[in-house]
């Protein structure tokens, strides 16, 4: 597997149209989302877990970036944990905007780029 293939597999994880109490799978947390910021958080959050976890990253990716993307995932994740009921769309876009200066720029290294 190339990291073409990669990439490509991460593009076609999607979620479906936004629906409020839409249940969404990150890991081994499963995310009722109520708003559409908490949608869009859950997808790109549910697309770094899958590559993190994928066979062939630890052979695309350098250990350093891989343990920088998944220090901000457990960030988001614990930010999800302590505001789950209470955030607001909003809110849960500011953390994925967060999430995302993160990351972004590391996946874009690897020619990665998704959500």
């Amino acid at each position: 597997m190339t990291l073409e293939d990669l990439s490509s597999d991460l593009n076609r994880l999607t979620l479906p149209e936004y629906s409020p109490g839409q249940v969404v799978k990150v890991g081994d947390e499963t995310l009722t989302v109520e708003t559409e910021g908490m949608s869009r958080l859950a997808l790109y959050l549910q697309q770094l877990h899958y590559m993190l976890r994928h066979p062939e990253t630890p052979k695309r990716i350098a250990e350093s970036d891989r343990n920088a993307l998944a220090a901000a995932q457990r960030t988001a994740m614990d930010w999800i944990g302590n505001n789950r009921n209470s955030a607001t769309s909003e809110e849960a876009l500011s953390c994925l905007k967060t999430l995302r200066e993160t990351c972004d720029p590391i996946l874009a290294k690897y020619g990665i780029k998704f959500g």
